[in-house]
C-alpha cells in the first residue's frame, strides 16, 4: 500500500455534529504511482484515529465496510535530460499499465 499525506482529505459522517481530523497515514490507495486515477482508502489507523476522536457514542463499520469517495489523480508530466553536447531530449512520463 501508499500511505498519502492526509492534507486534502475530509471524513464525511451521516451525523451533522460528527467531526474527525485526519493525520498522516490514515489514507492510502492500493496501486502503483504511474500514471492514472486511483480510489483512496482509509486506513487501520486511520480508522482507529477517528474512534479516539468522537469516542463510544457511535456504532463504527468495520474497515472493509467503510466507503470511499476520494480520488487520488497522477497526471503525465515532461522532464528535459541535457546532454553534454548542448542537444536535449524530451523525456514523457507514460503509465506503465
Amino acid at each position: 500500500t501508499n500511505e498519502l499525506p492526509a492534507s486534502g482529505y475530509n471524513v464525511g459522517f451521516n451525523d451533522a455534529n460528527a467531526r474527525a481530523q485526519l493525520s498522516n497515514g490514515d489514507v492510502t490507495y492500493n496501486e502503483n504511482r504511474n500514471v492514472g486515477t486511483y480510489t483512496v482508502s482509509l486506513t487501520e489507523k486511520g480508522l482507529n484515529d477517528i474512534k479516539d476522536q468522537l469516542g463510544d457514542n457511535f456504532i463504527y463499520p468495520d474497515l472493509k465496510d467503510v466507503k470511499s469517495e476520494a480520488k487520488f489523480i497522477i497526471d503525465k508530466g515532461n522532464k528535459t535530460i541535457y546532454s553534454s553536447r548542448s542537444r536535449y531530449f524530451l523525456f514523457r512520463a507514460r503509465s506503465c499499465g
